[in-house]
C-alpha cells in the first residue's frame, strides 16, 4: 500500500515534458531545467518509459479540479480555470503554487523564477552527498554529531526500540515523542504531566487524551512498532519573549540554509510559526517572516491580504519589538552546523528553538521545499541566496 501511495503521488507531482521557457539562458531557467530533470530521472531507466506514459495521462486530470477551485479563490471566478489549467500543463506549475506565488497564466518566464515543491526536493536530493543525507535522516546520530562538535543540538533523548516499553520520568516535564527516522509530523506527539496528579499525562497535540505512566509507555511502544525506533526528548522551553501563556509547545524557527560546493553555508530564508496546534489554546495561525540580516519579524506585502490564512502574519509580528532573541547566534549555529555535516548538501531546512539559553537545533531536512518561504515572502527561490548556491552546483566542473 505504501508503494502504491508513493507511486500515486509521483504521477501527479509534475508533468513528464519540459516546462515552457526553461530552455532560455540564465540562472532561473537553468535551475528549473535541472529540477525538472531530477524529478523525472529518479525513476529506474527500465520502468521510466511506462512511468512517463502514466504521468502524461495523470497530470492533466490531476490539475483539472484544483484549477477550478483555485480560480475561484485567486482569480475571483471559474472563468479563470482554463488559463490556470493550461499554465499547469505547459509550465508544470501546480494550481496551488500558481495561486500562492501570484503567477499569471502564460507568464512562463515568471513561473520559472520559482522553485516548485516536488522538483526542488528531487534536485536537492540528487545533488546531495549520501553520507550527509543518511546523517540528517537519523535524528539521534544527527544530534550526537552536532553536539560532539560543540553545537547546541537537542538532547538525543531516550531511544525506544520496537518491543520495548519505556518508563517516563515525570520530573523531566513535558516530552516530545517522535520517530528516529520519520519525516514530516508523522508519529510526533507531545505529552505533559497533569498538574496535581502523580500519575497522569495529558496529550498536548492531536486529539485530547489522558494516560497514566504505564499507559503512555504502552502507547510509545505501539508507536515504535508502527514507525520503528522512537525518541523521547524533553520539550525545550521557549524564550520568555516568545512564550504563550499556558503553552507547552514552543514556536519553531524554520530556517533554510544553502551550501556552496566549497562548503560555505548561508541562511537564505527564515520564519517562525506554531508548528503544532496545542490542545486547549487558540490556534496560533500565521507566519512570522524573519528578515535574516536583522532578525526582525516583518509583515511582507504578500501577507497583507493573504491568499491562504496560514500565510498571514503571526501575532508575534506586532508583539515583538526589535530582533528575535539571540538571532545572530541562531544564524551562526545553523550555518556552522550545515558546514559541519559530512559531505555536502545544497539546501537544508532546519527546525530551531529559541530557548532561554540560546538557540537549539532540532533537526535538518533534506527532502524539503520552499513553498511556505516563497509564498509568505514573495521572493522566488532563484532570486534568493539559494539561487546562487544551486547555480554554483549546476555549473561546477564535472556537473
Amino acid at each position: 500500500m505504501r508503494l502504491i501511495s508513493r507511486l500515486s503521488r509521483a504521477l501527479v507531482e509534475c508533468p513528464p515534458w519540459p516546462p515552457a521557457g526553461a530552455s532560455a539562458p540564465g540562472r532561473a531557467p537553468l535551475i528549473r531545467r535541472a529540477a525538472h530533470h531530477a524529478a523525472v530521472a529518479r525513476f529506474p531507466r527500465l520502468i521510466r518509459p511506462v512511468i512517463m506514459v502514466l504521468k502524461c495521462l495523470a497530470w492533466p486530470v490531476s490539475v483539472l479540479g484544483p484549477s477550478v477551485r483555485f480560480a475561484r479563490l485567486c482569480r475571483g471566478g471559474a472563468r479563470a480555470a482554463p488559463g490556470i489549467w493550461a499554465m499547469a500543463i505547459r509550465s508544470g506549475a501546480s494550481p496551488v503554487e500558481q495561486c500562492a506565488y501570484g503567477i499569471r497564466p502564460g507568464d512562463f518566464g515568471a513561473a520559472n523564477r520559482w522553485m516548485f515543491h516536488g522538483e526542488l526536493m528531487h534536485l536537492n536530493w540528487a545533488l546531495a552527498d549520501r553520507e550527509a543525507v543518511r546523517l540528517c535522516a537519523d535524528k539521534a546520530a544527527f544530534a550526537h554529531h552536532l553536539r560532539g562538535r560543540g553545537l547546541p543540538a537537542a538532547e538525543a533523548g531516550v531511544m525506544v526500540e520496537p518491543g520495548a516499553v519505556p518508563t517516563l520520568d515525570r520530573r523531566a516535564g513535558p516530552v516530545v515523542v517522535k520517530p528516529n527516522t520519520g519525516s514530516g509530523s508523522a508519529g510526533v506527539e507531545i505529552w505533559a504531566p497533569v498538574p496535581g496528579s502523580e500519575t497522569l499525562w495529558s496529550r498536548r497535540t492531536g486529539r485530547p487524551e489522558r494516560l497514566d505512566g504505564d499507559g503512555l509507555g504502552a502507547r510509545i511502544a505501539a508507536l515504535a512498532a508502527r514507525h520503528d525506533r522512537m525518541i523521547v526528548q524533553p520539550v525545550i522551553e521557549a524564550h520568555p519573549a516568545l512564550a504563550r501563556d499556558g503553552a507547552v509547545v514552543p514556536p519553531v524557527v524554520r530556517a533554510v540554509s544553502g551550501q556552496w560546493p566549497d562548503g560555505r553555508a548561508v541562511v537564505a530564508y527564515a520564519f517562525i510559526w506554531a508548528h503544532f496546534h496545542e490542545i486547549g489554546l487558540p490556534p496560533a495561525a500565521g507566519i512570522g517572516v524573519i528578515d535574516v540580516p536583522s532578525g526582525r519579524l516583518v509583515m511582507t506585502p504578500r501577507q497583507v491580504n493573504p491568499v491562504f490564512p496560514l500565510l498571514g502574519p503571526s501575532a508575534l509580528v506586532g508583539r515583538l519589538r526589535g530582533p528575535l532573541p539571540d538571532w545572530a547566534a541562531a544564524v551562526g549555529v545553523v550555518e556552522a552546523a550545515h558546514a559541519a555535516l559530512p559531505g555536502r548538501v545544497p539546501m537544508l531546512s532546519w527546525d530551531v528553538i529559541l530557548s532561554p539559553d540560546g538557540p537549539v537545533l532540532i533537526e535538518a531536512n533534506v527532502a524539503s521545499s520552499l513553498y511556505y518561504h516563497q509564498a509568505a515572502t514573495g521572493l522566488p527561490g532563484s532570486e534568493s541566496a539559494l539561487g546562487a548556491v544551486f547555480e554554483a552546483w549546476l555549473t561546477r566542473p564535472g556537473a
